[in-house]
């Protein structure tokens, strides 16, 4: 398991939006910080926390910055607001690189799709779509490389609307990854193919189904580092 060096700089960006994302990573390459790296599985580290060392849980999708690029990157969480810890010491976490510049031009991309398109990125070719869904809730019911859970919530798919369009959406090599859910209604819109690496989103229009760019924009994050079983 690769290691955290002491006095790295991990970030919780999870409050940003897909354009705040894209711009804030243009950031981080502005003030030369091209490479950082991104939690896969959830761990712990020690940091200080009003003079005391406390152990805090990292959530997969944390993003991590080493030491030498760490002042650099706290100045840029700093004005997007951003919670982050200082590493206390070495510790030890499954996390994976992740070049700023290209996520930022992936997510630039992804946002100016208009009705229909296509992004490659990673070795992934993902299909986007525009539909007419409304939802109220989006359900993680399966991943990609790295768990959705935090960020959407899981589904067991004992929810018959679930497990109805879960089963519905398995096609050819596709499997629903998340699943949008409506009254009394439900409807995969992303959809993966992990063997040819494709993947389908339908994306709802303005105001549907809130946090659902949110969720995708993670998802590309999870490509564009790779598999861990890669490394």
């Amino acid at each position: 398991m690769p290691r955290v060096l002491k006095n790295s700089l991990l970030v919780e960006a999870f409050s940003l939006e897909t354009e705040g994302f894209a711009s804030f990573l243009e950031e981080l390459s502005g003030n030369g910080v091209e490479e950082f790296f991104v939690a896969r599985r959830p761990g712990y580290t020690y940091v200080v926390v009003d003079g005391e060392v406390v152990q805090v849980a990292v959530a997969p999708f944390t993003l991590v910055f080493p030491p030498e690029s760490s002042v650099q990157a706290r100045a840029v969480a700093e004005k997007y607001g951003l919670q982050y810890y200082v590493n206390y010491k070495d510790t030890w976490l499954e996390h994976s690189p992740v070049n700023a510049s290209s996520l930022a031009h992936a997510l630039r991309s992804l946002l100016s799709i208009g009705e229909q398109g296509f992004l490659k990125t990673s070795g992934w070719l993902i299909a986007v779509s525009r539909s007419r869904l409304g939802c109220e809730k989006l359900v993680a019911v399966s991943q990609v490389y790295t768990s959705l859970g935090g960020l959407v919530g899981h589904s067991d798919l004992f929810d018959p609307a679930v497990r109805e369009a879960f089963g519905k959406g398995r096609a050819e090599c596709y499997t629903p990854v998340i699943i949008a859910v409506g009254p009394g209604a439900a409807e995969p819109v992303v959809q993966a193919c992990f063997e040819e690496r494709r993947m389908v989103v339908k994306a709802p229009v303005a105001g549907e189904c809130p946090g659902f760019w949110r969720v995708i924009h993670w998802i590309l994050v999870d490509v564009s580092t790779g598999s861990p079983a890669e490394e």
